[in-house]
């Protein structure tokens, strides 16, 4: 059985339509439109089955800068120990030395060392 609802325009008039098509073909009617003259075929297809999609590898993810300003010393002061780099300085220090760990031009700083110690004279 299958429903036909909605409007039709039919001699520029629209007009309200609200079929029904029983298993036998014979339509009934409900609205406005009488089916007596309308010759009807129905044909039902099962849907096609999903076709799988393709495995693909996944996209690289891509790191998003640390936001290191929203941090507090303490937090940036931890990072650089993880990182060995020196824990000293401000906190606009710490930051460059993050910062410029992340670029790959920072140099680790032996224990004991302090900032004082590990910059050129």
């Amino acid at each position: 059985m299958v429903r036909l609802t909605g409007y039709v325009i039919i001699d520029g008039r629209k007009t309200s339509l609200d079929w029904t098509v029983m298993p036998d073909g014979v339509i009934v009617s409900a609205g406005n439109l009488s089916p007596l003259n309308v010759e009807a075929t129905v044909n039902i297809t099962p849907p096609a089955p999903p076709v799988p999609e393709p495995l693909s590898t996944p996209a690289p993810v891509e790191e998003t800068p640390t936001d290191y300003e929203s941090m507090n010393k303490t937090e940036l002061m931890t990072l650089c120990s993880q990182r060995g780099l020196s824990t000293t300085g401000t906190k606009a220090e710490l930051i460059a030395r993050l910062e410029a760990d992340d670029s790959g031009e920072a140099e680790a700083v032996s224990e004991g060392e302090t900032d004082e110690e590990s910059q050129p004279q």
